[in-house]
């Protein structure tokens, strides 16, 4: 028989932040997972705190087996409740075996462990559940996802009776996901109660047995997976907050209601495959028109750093409608952090845009990922329009759709990327390979100077690999693009090494994607290569200029120098090849660009890429 292991009874909070909890009674028992889904700002973090004995400005009681634990438990305190949180929780000095045996508050016990018997048994588990980690690793060692599933197996050691997981996905790669499940099922299997708190009902429908929906502090109701399951309308109206309408509006309500359901269905069904973002924004964009009665619905992407607008993605009942704000105004709507309403009769109105037609009102929301600015998403009208609060109300959910898409890209992104870096890698070191095999049977007849260019061509070539995968391991939100003028820094300080040579940079922030980045590397780096291997040759110091320009149809690139020049250089046609010929057929084919060489005061090669070519997100 089922036991109630957590019991919750009419926990309510007071002055804890933007939402208080209102008398929420949520129970957890033996062998289940029971998913406790809000979105962001719902109350959900606060639940988790309370349980962790973070805050304690509460009412109410907490019981574990029966006994009131009310601000008594907390993390580490026993191994018959543990946490995994959205951060890793392990001792970065110990090794992998001896984080699984002793939590961070255990530590000055680690003298006191049998550490061949704990190797042996680690090596086991991590074999048994095929994650490829050495159990003699030391910890800081792992990536964020690396340490995480250490938090996962730890989880089967102690066999605790209660675990709470408070976003478990967050960091974790779909294989990782899978053996998240795994151990989930084998916990239960053992009699483990477990409360798994997310932002993400699909994950909730895929992990638990029970669903509580969290909105705004409240408890909006429970349903069984398989209910849940079965009429998936019952939750998102649960999510979504929508209520029983009265008779006279019932029906135009209902059919609204079905439309907003279906956006958020197709959405998931989305983030479920492997799907291009562009897509699922094309359509929840296509949805929002429909829904709101818009003319026009954009969104636009952000990079928080740098304050740009990577990409923008629109969807336009007719061309004759534009509504493109300016990048300013976008990060100060951003930066207030609430619904934007503007029409045609506001004095600053048309200072707005960047273009703007037949357009006299727009509505923006932010979208804002794990406290990040992701998006700005907005929809215009042709005509005077002032949308009531359910109608924001319906836009704000909307909107949270948009967040939900560009958050599991980053999540899919940061999996997948390992993937395709071995792919782009192997790619990268066969073209190096076959560039040595080429080389190799006349190597015998070159002299030093060709034989020292060939290797010097190789240096470069490991060095614009290089470039691409140390900005990516330093991208603090996971994602896989990558800052053009980042990339030129990082190339820059790989390649020149002599002090005696000044570079002088113009870089606009221009996003790329991943699988364009190794490209564009190779490309800059084999010209800069150029400069400091021929430009200087008689020369005592010398100066490299390198602009990256972002205009409206095109990415202009141009490395010059103020050197020798090309007529003087010592290029034969072999070389050629090896080098700008090299840069050329990347640009051509590759980006459909154009390369251009000029020798005045020195050498210039001028470069323009489409920007159709680089977008993160794909043309319609």
């Amino acid at each position: 028989m089922e036991q109630c292991i957590l019991d919750i009874k009419e926990l309510s909070s007071n002055d804890t932040g933007n939402v208080d909890l209102k008398e929420i009674n949520l129970e957890v028992t033996s062998s289940e997972v029971h998913a406790l889904v809000g979105e962001y700002g719902a109350g959900k973090e606060l639940v988790v705190n309370v349980l962790t004995g973070a805050e304690k400005k509460i009412s109410g009681r907490v019981f574990f087996d029966g006994i009131d634990v009310t601000n008594k438990i907390k993390i580490g305190g026993s191994t018959d409740v543990l946490f995994l949180l959205e951060e890793p929780m392990v001792a970065e000095g110990l090794t992998v075996a001896e984080n699984m045996y002793v939590l961070r508050s255990h530590s000055n016990v680690i003298k006191l462990i049998n550490h061949s018997k704990i190797n042996r048994a680690v090596k086991e588990l991590i074999a048994r559940f095929e994650l490829g980690i050495s159990e003699k690793t030391h910890v800081y060692k792992l990536s964020t996802e690396e340490k995480k599933l250490i938090e996962l197996l730890r989880l089967c050691i102690y066999e605790p009776r209660l675990v709470v997981l408070y976003e478990p996905t967050a960091n974790l790669g779909s294989k990782s996901q899978d053996l998240l499940l795994r151990i989930l099922n084998e916990l239960k299997g053992k009699g483990t109660g477990i409360l798994y708190v997310t932002n993400k009902w699909d994950e909730a429908l895929k992990y638990s047995d029970r669903i509580s929906v969290l909105s705004e502090g409240v408890l909006c109701g429970t349903l069984s997976s398989e209910e849940a399951k079965d009429k998936p309308e019952k939750l998102l109206k649960l999510i979504l907050g929508w209520k029983k309408s009265d008779s006279t509006k019932r029906e135009a309500e209902e059919i609204e209601t079905e439309d907003i359901i279906d956006a958020v269905l197709r959405a998931a069904e989305y983030l479920t495959s492997n799907y291009e973002i562009n897509d699922v924004l094309k359509m929840l964009e296509n949805y929002t028109c429909k829904i709101m009665e818009s003319d026009s619905c954009y969104v636009y992407l952000v990079d928080e750093k740098t304050r740009t607008i990577m990409d923008t993605i629109k969807h336009k009942e007719t061309e004759s409608i534009e509504a493109v704000l300016n990048d300013e105004v976008v990060m100060r709507i951003m930066d207030n952090k609430k619904l934007f309403v503007s029409n045609f009769d506001d004095v600053l109105f048309e200072k707005l845009f960047k273009s703007i037609r037949n357009t006299e009102t727009i509505v923006c929301d932010p979208v804002s990922v794990r406290s990040h600015h992701t998006a700005l998403f907005q929809v215009g009208y042709r005509k005077y329009y002032e949308p009531n609060e359910k109608q924001k109300k319906i836009f704000h959910t909307l909107s949270r759709q948009v967040a939900l898409a560009i958050d599991n890209t980053r999540l899919m992104g940061s999996s997948v990327l390992l993937q395709e870096s071995h792919h782009r890698i192997k790619n990268n070191l066969q073209t190096i390979v076959s560039l040595i095999n080429i080389q190799k049977r006349s190597f015998e007849k070159k002299t030093d100077n060709e034989v020292e260019d060939l290797l010097d061509n190789v240096v470069s070539r490991v060095k614009s690999i290089a470039a691409v995968h140390d900005l990516l391991s330093h991208d603090e939100l996971g994602r896989s693009i990558i800052n053009l003028k980042s990339l030129v820094d990082t190339i820059v300080r790989f390649n020149i090494v002599d002090g005696t040579l000044q570079v002088r940079k113009d870089l606009d922030d221009i996003f790329i994607p991943y699988d364009k980045a190794s490209g564009i590397s190779l490309t800059i780096s084999e010209l800069i290569n150029n400069c400091v291997k021929h430009a200087f040759k008689d020369i005592d110091s010398g100066l490299i200029s390198i602009s990256c320009k972002s205009f409206d149809d095109n990415v202009e690139i141009v490395v010059e120098d103020n050197g020798a020049g090309f007529p003087n250089r010592s290029f034969s046609a072999k070389d050629e090849k090896l080098g700008l010929s090299l840069a050329r057929s990347i640009v051509e084919n590759q980006f459909d660009g154009t390369l251009e060489i000029a020798s005045e005061r020195g050498a210039k090669v001028k470069i323009l890429i489409p920007k159709e070519s680089l977008l993160l997100t794909r043309g319609s």
